[in-house]
């Protein structure tokens, strides 16, 4: 459930409430653009031993976490984005960061304005 939303300039954050289980997969967030083109995605997959995130038109494969998320089944995630970096914490725990312009195989997408 989307908890809540703002929009600064180039700067995009999205609070979501999630209480997934193991063996679970959502995809949590879909970006477009203003014209309503496609931007990319972000995927959560919940694992036995893992949390694995994919994000669409980026790296195209299911991560793990660099930094693993809390433990806790309840988990507020909070998606940064700007035109040059997304990031991602959850429960208040910086989990990934990512360079869209050096990591993403698809730059001129993610950069984009949502």
């Amino acid at each position: 459930a989307v908890v809540s939303t703002q929009s600064t300039g180039d700067e995009q954050v999205l609070e979501i409430k999630t209480n997934s289980v193991d063996g679970s997969e959502k995809t949590i967030v879909l970006f477009y653009d203003n014209n309503r083109d496609y931007i990319g995605s972000i995927r959560i997959a919940w694992n036995d031993a893992s949390i694995e995130y994919y994000l669409g038109n980026c790296n195209n494969s299911y991560t793990d976490f660099p930094i693993t998320p809390p433990t806790e089944q309840d988990k507020i995630w909070r998606i940064n984005k700007t035109s040059t970096q997304l990031f991602i914490e959850c429960n208040n725990v910086a989990v990934l960061q990512v360079d869209i312009n050096t990591q993403c195989s698809n730059p001129a997408q993610w950069s984009k304005t949502v």
